[in-house]
């Protein structure tokens, strides 16, 4: 039914078997399956559903020099001067899916307009009030706030709060002692 077995692992080591030749036991089996494996079995006491992957495919990394060739012309757009950010970022996105990087598809679902909204309301916020009370370029303190927004290791997800606070508590400060220091030299007032 278009289902296929990617590993088995027994212990937490992964069976190095061919897949027909292993004894099923207590252990982890990875599927792939299709799409209607989860309405078939959502009940069957053979299957345990530990997280459900919907619109998630394996990447295709056939095409990932062009993509990073792009990239490295857009950094080099950037950091020469020769075309805006928003410029160049624009060209980026229209370049993805003109060289198939990536599907209009793929790139339509991308889209986050929580995220869109947020820049838009933050470039308003630049043209009314805060660009005529400082003569600065805003740019170095949106950077800030996004490698702020980005730096989340104090955050748990499937660990416990004091795992993440040993690490993540030194690791916040020396990130966010970092990007104020470089951030600057980059991106100057």
């Amino acid at each position: 039914m278009g289902d296929a077995i990617l590993w088995v692992s027994r212990n937490g080591q992964r069976i190095e078997q061919k897949v027909g030749s292993i004894v099923l036991r207590a252990g982890a089996l990875l599927l792939e399956a299709a799409k209607g494996f989860v309405c078939r079995h959502l009940y069957n006491r053979d299957f345990l559903l530990l997280s459900r992957m919907d619109d998630i495919s394996i990447p295709n990394i056939e095409r990932a020099p062009t993509a990073l060739s792009l990239l490295t012309i857009f950094i080099g757009l950037v950091v020469t001067d020769i075309l805006p950010l928003l410029v160049a970022a624009l060209l980026l996105v229209a370049a993805l899916p003109v060289s198939q990087c990536i599907s209009i598809e793929v790139a339509q679902h991308s889209i986050q307009m929580r995220v869109l909204l947020a820049i838009g309301a933050s470039r308003v916020i630049n043209d009314q009030s805060c660009g005529g009370c400082v003569d600065v370029s805003l740019l170095s303190f949106i950077m800030v706030i996004m490698f702020g927004a980005s730096a989340s290791f104090l955050t748990p997800d499937g660990y416990q709060f004091t795992d993440y606070f040993k690490v993540g508590i030194l690791l916040s400060i020396l990130v966010g002692i970092t990007v104020v220091t470089a951030v600057p030299m980059v991106w100057a007032f």
